[in-house]
């Protein structure tokens, strides 16, 4: 959850525009990133990664660098 917030931040994204981008609804953006999801679909965290510029094992679990 924190991880996906920090890096849409970082990367100057709305939730609604990220949303957007991935082809995910806006409140499944904002229940990742806060935790009420715990995880995306794996189709769903490569579109994050993609669109936040980091790999989905960081997104997910954290592993590797952002």
């Amino acid at each position: 959850g924190e991880r996906l917030q920090d890096l849409r931040s970082r990367a100057g994204y709305g939730a609604r525009e990220l949303s957007r981008l991935v082809g995910a609804s806006p409140a499944m953006i904002y229940h990742l990133e806060r935790g009420l999801i715990e995880r995306p679909s794996a189709e769903i965290a490569i579109r994050l990664a993609a669109a936040l510029g980091t790999t989905p094992q960081y997104l997910v679990l954290g592993e590797g660098n952002p």
